[in-house]
């Protein structure tokens, strides 16, 4: 028994020791060092094997670091940056949050609004009303989205859209007759539109920025 357990010091030791050399070389060896973030952001990712298929990066048995990592430094220096790139955009945007987080509270969606709050990004630049964003709201709330609305020169979407559409300049009905159509029809014409949204922000992405550290009690 006691020569065993000194068998797995002496084990343990060269383990150490392996890890110790590795990590003074990784640190100074930029491929190294780029190929171990690489297979660190590959599992943060979530392991997302298409990803790797795309670069041409084939999976022989077992799913390893030992075996990646291998894999990682021989890539091409503009293989390595795209792929990197490709990681980063599945893990910020398409990796599944914490499926028990309310909206705002999963760690990813609030790592997300720190990265762009802390480059100052101007949001209502970066933001465009797409079809899924009309779809997730009511009758109701698209009405009162559409009348929150204005372009770059202060003029609200309601008094756009109506001096678009007036049948006459004394018809103030154009509006209204838009919100009575098929839901389906007042997406499509909303897409279709070409009212300036540079400059408008909708409340429910702002009341976000404003709450992004308050957990729901």
């Amino acid at each position: 028994h006691g020569k065993s357990v000194r068998a797995k010091k002496v084990e343990l030791w060269v383990d150490q020791w392996f890890r110790n050399i590795a990590s003074e070389n990784i640190i100074n060896n930029a491929e190294l060092c780029r190929a171990w973030l690489l297979y660190a952001l590959y599992r943060d990712a979530g392991q997302p094997h298409d990803i790797l298929a795309r670069h041409r990066i084939t999976l022989e048995g077992v799913e390893s670091r030992a075996s990646l990592i291998p894999k990682f430094i021989a890539l091409e220096v503009a293989t390595k940056q795209a792929l990197l790139k490709d990681l980063m955009a599945h893990l910020v945007r398409d990796k599944k949050d914490d499926v028990n987080a309310t909206p705002g509270q999963g760690e990813l969606v609030k790592a997300a609004i720190a990265s762009v709050q802390v480059v100052n990004l101007n949001l209502a630049q970066a933001f465009t009303p797409t079809e899924d964003f009309w779809q997730a709201h009511t009758r109701a709330g698209i009405e009162s989205l559409l009348r929150d609305a204005k372009s770059p020169e202060g003029r609200t979407f309601t008094n756009w859209y109506i001096r678009q559409n007036a049948e006459s300049d004394t018809n103030q009905s154009a509006f209204a007759r838009l919100l009575k159509n098929k839901m389906a029809d007042v997406i499509t014409t909303l897409g279709k539109c070409t009212f300036d949204w540079s400059a408008w922000l909708p409340v429910v992405i702002t009341k976000r920025l404003q709450n992004k550290n308050t957990d729901p009690s």
